[in-house]
């Protein structure tokens, strides 16, 4: 039982199930036995209720690299909020930005920050939702001396505020800022659970470093038979009464996860190009090798269309899965996610068709004569193709959601 208000470290050797066990506590993973309790109710049952009370920064970046510090935490607030006053809107963004020591980056580029500081973004934008209890992995790992002291008095702020506090950490000095700690050993198993200042006298060491000696190997098991939970926990009947938040429609999710796809492809301008230039390539080398309309010329039309089409779409997915993650934890609606997708990438489509059919209409054309064919319907052509590519489109996603690495799908 995590006493509220409180900062709690979880610590332990590496593969002992730090991070499982954080994910068992907020939601991440549904246990294979026991319960998790918040605020008094259960939480796999209560989920859609429990949720927005929840935040969770997980070991990977929770936000996009090609949108602004201030794009990122604005898109957000408007998926996770609804439809708040923009001034609002400002006004948190600038405060949390303030308290985390990065206002002065509100313009940069989120790929153009420090690991550090791309974590503190992170934290920002699950501050936003002003949740009532905060799930931490390594938070500090990325993070300078200084920078370490700045963001643990954040904690002890959020704290004293209201928010309960749950991080694990392999850092030692971690622990000045913390009331309470969990030390894990192998497989999983508690060895200690208390106040951060009484563990050295209860496995009379000196360092943090020398408790991990203790709890690994066959010495874990002494300590692992010696703990007692020294704060069982006792549901009660009154249930606690966590805020209600305000939630966004599908309809406005869709419009906000279109609008940040459409700012991050064109904040990207490079790879932007690179994608859009892939059809004028594949139309000028077709206009090179063949100097007449022939059943093969069609046949590269339809296979640039399906290549152009699971390009565009194949890293989409993958590339952003633990983003989708933790947006999918709190309130993120499939339908819209999807379609959003494919409303972009239908205009990629259509400008990749438009440009492909274009040069290939003025190169056949003007080389056709009586005894040769003609793109006479080019409009007829391009529909063909935006469409092939449209459905490619689709085939890229399903591709996209089912593979692990960007690099296996380009491969599949």
């Amino acid at each position: 039982a995590i006493p509220s208000n409180s900062i709690t470290a979880i610590m332990g050797p590496s593969g002992c199930g730090k991070s499982t066990l954080l994910k068992l506590l907020n939601g991440d993973t549904i246990p294979s036995g026991g319960k998790v309790f918040l605020f008094n109710q259960e939480l796999s049952t209560n989920w859609d209720y429990l949720k927005t009370q929840i935040g969770y920064v997980p070991q990977d970046d929770i936000i996009h690299s090609k949108l602004s510090v201030f794009e990122c935490l604005m898109f957000n607030t408007k998926l996770k909020l609804g439809n708040i006053d923009n001034d609002e809107i400002k006004s948190k963004i600038n405060k949390i930005l303030k308290e985390l020591g990065m206002y002065d980056k509100r313009d940069c580029l989120i790929s153009d920050l420090s690991g550090g500081q791309r974590k503190r973004v992170s934290i920002a934008v699950e501050l936003l939702t002003d949740p009532l209890i905060l799930f931490l992995d390594e938070p500090t790992s990325p993070l300078d001396p200084q920078s370490i002291d700045n963001f643990l008095e954040t904690l002890k702020l959020l704290s004293k505020r209201g928010t309960t506090v749950v991080m694990v950490t392999h850092k030692p000095e971690d622990l000045e800022y913390t009331q309470e700690v969990i030390f894990m050993s192998d497989k999983g198993h508690i060895v200690y659970y208390g106040k951060s200042d009484d563990y050295k006298s209860y496995f009379n060491v000196n360092t943090v470093i020398s408790v991990f000696s203790k709890i690994t190997g066959e010495q874990a098991n002494y300590w692992i038979s010696k703990y007692v939970n020294p704060r069982p926990l006792n549901v009660s009947s009154k249930f606690s009464q966590p805020i209600e938040r305000t939630s966004s429609s599908i309809f406005n999710q869709f419009f906000w996860l279109t609008y940040r796809y459409f700012k991050i492809k064109t904040n990207d301008s490079f790879n932007t190009f690179i994608l859009i230039s892939q059809a004028p390539i594949i139309a000028i080398l077709i206009c090179i090798i063949f100097s007449k309309i022939t059943s093969v010329v069609i046949f590269m039309i339809t296979i640039s269309a399906i290549w152009l089409g699971t390009q565009n779409a194949v890293r989409e997915i993958v590339a952003e899965s633990s983003i989708y993650k933790r947006e999918r934890m709190y309130n993120l609606e499939i339908v819209p996610y999807i379609f959003s997708k494919l409303f972009v990438l239908s205009l990629f489509s259509v400008i990749q068709s438009l440009i492909f059919v274009s040069i290939l209409t003025i190169h056949f054309n003007s080389n056709s004569n009586s005894s040769s064919l003609s793109l006479n319907n080019p409009e007829i052509v391009f529909l063909l193709m935006f469409f092939t590519s449209f459905v490619s489109s689709i085939v890229g996603l399903y591709i996209s959601s089912i593979v692990k690495s960007t690099e296996r799908g380009i491969s599949v």
